[in-house]
């Protein structure tokens, strides 16, 4: 169960990644405002904390073990 997820993961961070810098990120564009915060700032840190708790939940559901002994 533990790879499956892992795998869920994997593939959410990458279609995350590509979905913003293809669709989300476009050059020179500050609408919509939330507040008085640019598009471009509140989008890429929306981003950003998605995958910081994705990233949070990759290690917990990483499915290969350290070996403890050297």
């Amino acid at each position: 169960m533990k790879s499956r997820s892992w795998t869920l993961l994997i593939t959410t961070v990458i279609a995350l990644t590509l979905i913003s810098f293809v669709l989300l990120f476009k050059q020179g564009k500050t609408e919509p405002m939330l507040g008085d915060v640019s598009y471009i700032f509140w989008i890429s840190f929306s981003v950003t904390c998605i995958l910081v708790f994705l990233t949070f939940l990759g290690s917990r559901v990483f499915p290969y073990k350290e070996s403890e002994g050297k």
